[in-house]
């Protein structure tokens, strides 16, 4: 299904309650890691930062906290835990199929190493499991290479043993790849498919040249015109979403080629806003 832009982004609340501050901030970081919401965007890596901040736990914080401490999470290569999950998923898929070929039992060469590739936004992850025994793998990744042991799989979860450490990742199969949960954190890993270089230039440079509304509100203001020169970090429309006001500024300097909306109007996310030319 599909949540519009017409609707309050608010679509669930956690609440946690205990008879001391600290262990209710105990119970909510327990209760963030465990939280699974795969598809829409969430704000949860937000909410995992906010309750670990000692300004946040002594309740010392005002109104502009969040503006002086708060910084996005840059886009990283996942944990390998979803690494190692998602192979998981793919052996044991294969395995079910009875095809030999596909499949990982005993009769293949000991030793020999299966190899993964997932791809999340632009960063590709490499993932290599060697079969050593019934449900064990020497598994390998760019972070760790390690003896794991699968527990468990089922249709919505890969349940593995790393050293002492019990691994428990929501798992959900697509045609593409997977959705993918751990400790709060949500992840679309996408097997890669070749693209062809010259076209992948050419969308690399409309997204560059496109500037489109973060998420789904209503046009305030618009500040600059067309034909106009921008230098980087220049305010070009700001929007009322969340009954707040959000900026969208320009992310390099140069000319504005064309302005695609109009004070008033309402606007999805991802709804281009400004063209621009380098």
């Amino acid at each position: 299904d599909s949540i519009s832009m017409y609707y309050d982004p608010m679509i669930a609340k956690l609440i946690v309650y205990a008879e001391t501050r600290s262990l209710a901030l105990s119970r909510l970081r327990s209760a963030l890691d465990r939280y699974v919401c795969a598809g829409p965007t969430t704000n949860l890596q937000f909410l995992q930062w906010i309750s670990t901040r000692p300004e946040f736990a002594a309740g010392e914080v005002d109104i502009g906290f969040i503006e002086r401490t708060w910084r996005p999470l840059s886009s990283s290569a996942p944990p390998w835990q979803i690494l190692i999950a998602a192979a998981l998923a793919d052996v044991c898929r294969a395995d079910a199929t009875g095809d030999p070929w596909k499949a990982t039992s005993s009769w293949r060469i000991s030793g020999v190493p299966r190899r993964f590739q997932y791809q999340l936004d632009d960063r590709h992850c490499d993932v290599a499991l060697t079969k050593l025994g019934t449900n064990t793998w020497l598994a390998a990744t760019q972070e760790i290479e390690s003896r794991i042991s699968l527990v468990d799989i089922r249709s919505d979860r890969v349940i593995f043993r790393e050293a002492a450490s019990t691994i428990n990742v929501v798992i959900a199969h697509r045609l593409d790849g997977y959705d993918a949960v751990y400790e709060g954190v949500a992840y679309e890993l996408r097997r890669p498919r070749p693209l062809d270089s010259r076209r992948t230039g050419q969308a690399r440079h409309a997204v560059d040249s496109n500037l489109a509304a973060p998420m789904p509100g209503t046009i305030i203001a618009i500040s600059v015109a067309t034909g106009q020169t921008v230098e980087s970090g220049e305010p070009l429309v700001i929007m009322e979403a969340m009954k707040m006001e959000h900026v969208v500024e320009a992310v390099t300097g140069g000319t504005v080629k064309a302005i695609l909306v109009q004070p008033g109007e309402m606007v999805a996310a991802g709804t281009v806003l400004v063209q621009m030319d380098a």
